[in-house]
């Protein structure tokens, strides 16, 4: 029964798909996690494991050179006090400065600006000038007296002036007070210094003082002229204006205009009313002549016309009485007709000549005083017109006769006031503090020297704690290796196959004797030469246990994890042959090939390990098997299989295939068709075959193998393994066509990865395989 049907681990029994378990699919996954990954904290608790030594001794040497430094710097301090007076450069109201320099109704005018927190002197520019060369030469010269090598830098370093503040509203409020300081080592000094300096103050203010008031006085008798000669101009143009307008009270005179345009305005009213209704009455009367009734027109005119209207009113009757009795052509009725016309004709004349010429005169006599109240009004509203404009001039003149006549009379006020001040020598500033040193509870002076160097070493503990936390975390970035292999798995981002802990107990074996194998796929023994090792050969359930016999459980159940885990990334298809190989000497790479190939063995494959390391072959070594014939005679001359590959010691399963003589030109012999044809057999007699190959970083050999191998792994050593180098060789093997399954982290000594851990970064696909394969088997 063939050997490769006995040990399938984790492959379903179904014909369904199974997920897909490559390395690119791992990749490809590893981009989508990677873009939402975070820092990672065990990372920097990892550093701090790794580097606490190198941490601790720069934050020791750092602590003790700055602890030295403060403790010398202390000792060369000079203790030195610190002495003040202050002076209040204002009156606490704002009134008590302004009643001496204006009169009161401007003073509590200004002091209500005042009282919002605008003062009156510029503190900045007022202390500028105190510390000033010029201020302080006078007291400089006298100072020389007690220390001639008193410079004006030197008090000047020792002398500050600063306005006392107070917070109101959670902001600093200025206060009226200046506090003035000195500082020396000698306290004598410092009182004689403070008690010149707040005379040559106080002086100054007095003379500033002085000064002002000279100057107000100069400027008012300066002025009084001008304002004097501007009030008399004023006082003659207002007369001038009163005697051209004939103005002797505007307002009266406005008052008069104002009724006189009222009074007109009213009477043009009424006879625009009369007008209008006798125009009315006129056209009546037209139109009563015009239709040939002028006895309606009479009639209006009362008695006038009465005897014409009754003689009308008589023929009227007698014709009505006659056309009873006569025929209209009759004599007497001809004969009143005939009366009648007479009449009319009469009282339409009457009418026309008499009432309506009436009428007509006195609608052109209304019109005529219209016209007259309309020529009236304009000749007033023209004086009107005139007379404001006459007021106008009068209102200003009189405006700016007061204001000049006012500031004459304040002028005249303020000059004697001044004059008054000037006569008192009452200095304005007050001090309020004299010169004075604190003291303690003791009685004893306060230096105002402090010295922290309690403080300053604790800050130096903690900036050197900082800094070799530095140094350890700048170790560790020059330190370019992979220290754990979440670090290997996010450097590569390629699955981490197995975690091998570091160990000391692997040992070489003792040379072996020859044996008769019949052939590598045989389990029978014939005539053919193998090499076996001195001990007895293990039973069955021995099998792949004896190489490892002196290892610990945790060394030999990661080379389990790490077999159990080519499979899951073998995609549903076997993996016949593997490379194993890493990026530069040193890494472990013939180790894990060994120990892999023999966990292979120990679950019932035939196994062919191939070291193919032609340059610096090691496995014969470590396995205590003689390397006289091996792969490269194998290639180069016509040496059977069967006598060039030996059955490892103790190994039922395990085949070994040394190098052999080290050859002149290794890619030569690797390159060749015979190596190909090789490989082929060894993978249709063999169930796996492992190749060790030399380091990939400058050499070619792993990458001509590994061109026809179904799979290749890399293995890296943990706090070795340049990353530059494995990034190198990963760039160099995706060139070359090798399928990098993924990697091995070999030597790792922490204890978070235990043999039983999973493939780092394939838990998800881990998972996804396992359930399969339990439902397919279900």
């Amino acid at each position: 029964m063939d050997s490769r049907q006995d040990y399938q681990p984790f492959t379903p029994k179904s014909k369904g798909k199974l997920p897909d378990f490559s390395a690119q699919n791992y990749r490809d996954r590893f981009v989508e996690e990677t873009e939402e990954e975070k820092l990672d904290l065990s990372w920097l608790l990892g550093v701090l494991r790794r580097r606490i030594l190198v941490m601790a001794a720069a934050t020791i040497a750092l602590s003790a050179l700055a602890g030295t430094a403060i403790f010398l710097t202390s000792k060369k301090i000079t203790l030195e006090y610190e002495g003040s007076f202050s002076l209040l450069v204002e009156p606490a109201t704002a009134e008590g400065l302004l009643s001496k320099q204006l009169d009161n109704t401007v003073a509590a005018d200004l002091a209500k600006i005042n009282i919002e927190g605008i003062s009156l002197v510029d503190y900045e520019t007022q202390i500028r000038i105190l510390r000033s060369p010029k201020m302080m030469q006078p007291v400089l010269q006298e100072l020389r007296a007690w220390n001639p090598n008193l410079t004006y830098s030197e008090m000047m370093s020792k002398l500050s002036i600063s306005r006392v503040s107070y917070g109101k509203d959670g902001k600093q409020q200025g206060t009226k007070i200046l506090e003035v300081r000195y500082k020396d080592s000698d306290p004598k000094r410092i009182y004689g210094v403070l008690d010149k300096i707040s005379k040559a103050y106080l002086e100054y203010s007095l003379q500033q003082r002085l000064t002002g008031i000279n100057q107000g006085i100069k400027f008012i008798d300066m002025e009084m002229p001008k304002l004097r000669e501007r009030v008399e101009v004023l006082q003659l143009q207002v007369q001038r204006l009163r005697q051209d307008s004939n103005l002797f009270d505007p307002q009266l005179e406005g008052k008069s205009l104002s009724e006189q345009v009222q009074s007109i305005r009213g009477q043009q009213v009424g006879l625009q009313v009369q007008l209008k209704g006798m125009r009315t009455l006129y056209q009546s009367y037209q139109k009563l002549v015009n239709q040939n009734n002028p006895v309606g027109v009479l009639m209006t005119q009362g008695q006038a016309y009465g005897g014409l209207l009754g003689q009308i009113q008589k023929i009227d009757s007698d014709l009505s009485l006659k056309l009873a009795q006569y025929r209209d052509d009759s004599l007497p009725v001809l004969a009143l007709r005939k009366s009648r016309e007479e009449l009319i004709l009469t009282a339409s004349q009457q009418a026309k000549e008499v009432v309506m010429a009436n009428l007509s005169s006195q609608i052109q006599e209304v019109e005529a005083r219209d016209r007259e109240m309309t020529q009236l009004q304009k000749d007033l509203n023209q004086k009107i017109r005139n007379f404001s404009v006459t007021t106008r001039q009068y209102d200003n003149l009189q405006r700016e006769l007061q204001v000049v006549t006012k500031s004459f009379s304040d002028f005249l006020a303020k000059r004697e006031a001044l004059r008054i001040d000037a006569a008192q020598q009452q200095i304005p500033w007050v001090l309020i503090n004299p010169p004075e040193i604190p003291l303690d509870k003791f009685g004893k002076f306060v230096t105002a020297t402090v010295k922290q160097t309690k403080k300053q070493l604790v800050l130096a503990v903690i900036l050197s704690s900082l800094l070799g936390i530095a140094v350890g975390l700048l170790v560790e970035v020059l330190n370019n290796v992979f220290h754990t292999p979440e670090s290997l798995r996010t450097a590569t981002r390629l699955p981490v196959l197995g975690v091998i802990p570091f160990t000391k107990k692997v040992k070489r074996r003792p040379p072996a004797r020859p044996r008769k194998l019949t052939s590598a796929r045989s389990s029978s023994k014939s005539q053919v030469q193998v090499l076996e090792p001195l001990e007895a050969a293990p039973t069955a359930p021995m099998l792949g246990q004896s190489i490892f016999r002196e290892l610990d459980y945790q060394f030999l159940e990661a080379f389990r994890s790490l077999y159990t885990n080519i499979h899951l990334l073998s995609a549903g298809t076997a993996i016949r042959s593997l490379l194993v190989s890493s990026a530069v000497a040193g890494d472990g790479k013939s180790t894990v090939a060994l120990h892999l190939a023999a966990t292979a063995a120990a679950v019932g494959q035939r196994v062919l390990l191939v070291d193919a390391d032609l340059r610096c072959p090691q496995l014969h070594t470590k396995l205590g098997l003689p390397n006289v014939r091996g792969l490269g005679d194998a290639i180069s001359t016509d040496l059977s299989l069967n006598d060039a590959i030996q059955r490892a010691p103790n190994q039922e399963n395990l085949f070994v295939l040394t190098a052999g003589q080290i050859p002149a030109d290794p890619i030569k012999l690797l390159s060749s068709k015979k190596m190909q044809y090789l490989m082929e057999q060894f993978q249709a007699f063999f169930d796996l075959v492992i190749y060790d190959t030399p380091p990939l970083s400058g050499l070619a050999d792993a990458h001509l193998i590994a061109a026809h191998t179904d799979a290749t792994i890399m293995v890296v050593q943990i706090g070795k393994t340049d990353r530059s180098q494995v990034s190198k060789v990963l760039e160099e093997l995706k060139f070359s066509g090798a399928s990098v399954l993924g990697i091995v982290a070999n030597g790792c000594k922490n204890d978070r990865h235990s043999y039983r851990q999973r493939p780092i970064g394939l838990e998800t696909l881990y998972d996804q395989k396992i359930a399969l394969g339990t439902k397919n088997q279900n």
